[in-house]
């Protein structure tokens, strides 16, 4: 995608002038590739760099200046009225470059507090919003928002997979976009699954209240409660309630659980607990049912007690791990 900015707009973010529309606008571009995330932080660390030192020179530098001035108020007056506004632009040039040095090299952390904030994690993550809000991110996901929330909802921007416990706030809703749907909540858990490249997304809620909608049809809400969840085919547009899924934090929590399932949600489930990739060469495989459960056990543990189980073997092809049933005399 490309890596052009409108700075114009970027401006007027960053100097927090920007509508909701622009703002989501900004947001998306972000969203289109990791390279656009990189672009955006190093224009944001550059703005804030200068603004924090434009900061600091008028709280502890004007007093300075003054000084200087009193001190040399005699000789100035009598000196060629032509060289004062040069040489007092020049040092404060000079001035202002020391300070943004010794600013990048000493208060790192302060440049790095974002007014708009961007996430791409390729690990787990935890992060702590503005309003309190945690959230706790699984690799390979985005998450965009404004920082601090200013507006009257609190809009973040989401793919890929996190848990989401959000502060609760009275009139204060806080809102997920992920692109065809929207998430409304005020004080709730639920973990979010929706991979841009995935077909279909999966909502499932914890506690409190969540309220789904879709764009092209904002009229129409679907509530879910808590053990409550949702299933959204992209391409139909065909949202439906279900009941939450038991594993849906096992990604977070490495608990897992089954209950009679069929072996190709386990496989499922493995696969993205621990971001792995199985198949069977014989799809008879996956009507068998597996009832168990797993707590912070590895990966192998697991796949080892499913093979026992049903009496299976597996091999390795370019990464992938392939299941098969043992052949007789084996």
């Amino acid at each position: 995608m490309s890596e052009m900015i409108n700075y114009e707009l970027a401006a007027r973010i960053l100097s927090g002038e920007a509508t909701a529309d622009e703002r989501s606008q900004h947001i998306h571009w972000l969203n289109e590739s990791a390279a656009n995330v990189q672009l955006w932080e190093e224009l944001r660390m550059a703005w804030q760099l200068g603004t924090d030192a434009t900061r600091y020179q008028e709280v502890d530098v004007q007093q300075g200046w003054q000084k200087v001035r009193d001190a040399i108020e005699p000789k100035v007056i009598v000196a060629p009225r032509l060289f004062r506004p040069v040489q007092f632009a020049a040092a404060s040039v000079i001035l202002l470059m020391m300070v943004a040095a010794l600013i990048w090299l000493m208060m790192p952390e302060r440049i790095l507090l974002p007014e708009s904030f961007a996430v791409s994690s390729d690990v787990q993550q935890e992060v702590v919003l503005s309003d309190g809000t945690v959230v706790f991110l699984n690799h390979g996901t985005n998450l965009m928002c404004v920082q601090p929330f200013t507006s009257d909802e609190r809009l973040v921007q989401f793919s890929g997979e996190a848990f989401f416990d959000v502060k609760g706030a009275d009139n204060w809703p806080f809102v997920i976009d992920m692109g065809d749907l929207t998430v409304h909540v005020r004080g709730t858990s639920f973990n979010i699954r929706s991979y841009n490249e995935a077909g279909v997304a999966y909502i499932d809620v914890s506690s409190g209240l969540v309220e789904i909608r879709q764009k092209h049809n904002a009229q129409e809400v679907l509530q879910l409660e808590a053990g409550m969840g949702a299933v959204y085919h992209k391409s139909s547009g065909l949202l439906t309630g279900v009941k939450a899924n038991p594993n849906a934090l096992a990604w977070k929590t490495r608990d897992i659980k089954f209950y009679n399932t069929p072996l190709s949600e386990v496989l499922e489930t493995l696969e993205r607990v621990y971001d792995v990739e199985l198949s069977v060469n014989d799809t008879t495989i996956l009507n068998e049912r597996l009832g168990a459960h797993f707590s912070q056990n590895t990966f192998t543990y697991i796949l080892n007690v499913v093979c026992m189980t049903f009496d299976l073997t597996y091999t390795e092809d370019n990464g992938a791990l392939i299941l098969a049933r043992k052949k007789k005399g084996e």
